[in-house]
């Protein structure tokens, strides 16, 4: 599974992902049909509104009788016998955990958007290939605990489609290894079944974990709750792609400094190189002999 530190390198990164490129989509079995959900284009959390989030559906919470109390300071009110959500207290949350998602895959993190619920299915999907990153639409238990069993169970499964952009097509039963461990998982759909069991086996690595907390669920489930409702497709597709915007300008700058790092240290070779043959040519002066370059005989 894969390394743990927030602070990997990049380079380590992609090492860890070009070596699993097999079971990483593997375990996303459900492809995508139709036509994908028609979802809000990505911004930036800085630029989204309280408006943007109303328009969106997402303050919208469940009957009073169904509430959890953890939630209180989540709450605006009541209408119409539905909880009302503080959609002030939902942009903080959603721009908190967009920060997040941006710094870890600023320092090289692995970002995994987890979604069960087949209307999400597709936006799972999208969010993690415009960022770069991984997703699974298909929890299998043990995908983290107890990776090396999932795999040798999944050895003979039928190929499937795989993010093109991380340069496999196919799950090749040969080349299976277990799924790295993500140092970010995003849970669409905590609510699921085979999200929730998502969401325990992460917090059992204590990996942390960002996920939309509806009044009727328990916030302490996640790291990084998001007061919002978390039924309605088009408000989900808004925060994933915000976070999938996140996610690809933070991988941009990890990408971008992988490569001043690398420019810098040819620069150095070039200049530790030039210095040793402007020693090895002053040595054979003083010596009396004269420097013949070997390249020229």
């Amino acid at each position: 599974m894969l390394a743990r530190s927030l602070f990997r390198p990049l380079a380590a990164r992609r090492v860890a992902a070009s070596a699993v490129p097999a079971l990483c989509r593997a375990l996303a079995t459900a492809t995508p049909a139709g036509t994908p959900t028609p979802a809000p284009t990505a911004r930036r959390a800085a630029e989204l509104t309280t408006g943007d989030l109303v328009a969106a559906n997402l303050h919208v919470g469940h009957a009073p009788s169904r509430w959890t109390s953890l939630n209180l300071p989540y709450i605006l009110g009541t209408r119409e016998g539905i909880h009302i959500i503080d959609p002030n207290q939902t942009l903080a949350h959603l721009r908190r955990a967009a920060t997040l998602t941006r710094l870890v895959a600023a320092n090289g993190g692995l970002v995994l958007f987890v979604a069960n619920r087949p209307d999400l299915h597709a936006i799972a999907q999208d969010a993690a290939v415009s960022a770069n990153q991984y997703y699974v639409t298909e929890w299998v238990p043990g995908t983290l605990t107890n990776a090396a069993e999932v795999v040798s169970k999944r050895q003979a499964a039928t190929p499937v489609p795989m993010n093109p952009s991380i340069g496999a097509v196919h799950a090749d039963p040969d080349v299976a290894t277990p799924l790295p461990q993500p140092d970010l998982v995003i849970l669409l759909d905590v609510t699921h079944p085979a999200t929730t069991r998502a969401c325990k086996e992460a917090r059992k690595l204590n990996i942390p974990t960002v996920a939309v907390i509806d009044t009727d669920v328990d916030p302490r489930w996640v790291t990084y709750p998001i007061p919002a409702n978390d039924e309605s497709t088009v408000g989900l597709a808004l925060v994933a792609k915000t976070l999938a915007r996140e996610a690809a300008e933070g991988y941009a700058e990890a990408v971008a400094k992988a490569k001043l790092a690398q420019r810098h240290m040819h620069e150095v070779d070039e200049v530790q190189g030039t210095s040793l043959l402007g020693k090895h040519q002053d040595a054979h002066t003083a010596g009396g002999d004269v420097w013949t370059d070997p390249l020229m005989l």
